[in-house]
């Protein structure tokens, strides 16, 4: 669950420091940029693939039935969610953008908790 406070910290940090990373490296050369770039995006994606995974070893120790939902709901809430983000970012920028998927990150953490003090039904 550590991963849903660093994903939050870290998205909720990105936009104090990233302007200013991308002026420092405006004029060099286009391999440094792209260093530079999947260093930056690299740590969120990471810790962004911790979530669907958890969560499924979290609901299938409950109950296996709802597992396929899950696959679909996860499907459509990616798509959904990363249309939802262009729309926020061109009307809002990116800013609110980012600090909106921190706390929906960071929300997981009491649904999670909720999760796991959960038990499997007695059969």
């Amino acid at each position: 669950m550590a991963w849903v406070v660093f994903l939050g910290g870290y998205l909720l940090s990105l936009p104090f420091w990233l302007p200013t990373a991308t002026t420092w490296f405006q004029g060099t050369p286009t391999l440094v940029r792209a260093a530079v770039s999947v260093s930056i995006v690299a740590p969120a994606g990471i810790l962004m693939g911790f979530g669907f995974p958890a969560g499924m070893r979290m609901v299938r120790a409950i109950d296996e039935r709802p597992a396929a939902w899950f696959w679909g709901i996860n499907g459509a809430a990616g798509v959904l969610g990363s249309v939802l983000a262009i729309a926020l970012s061109i009307a809002y920028g990116i800013r609110v953008t980012l600090s909106l998927g921190a706390l929906c990150y960071l929300a997981l953490l009491p649904a999670s908790m909720a999760l796991r003090s959960a038990r499997a039904p007695q059969e």
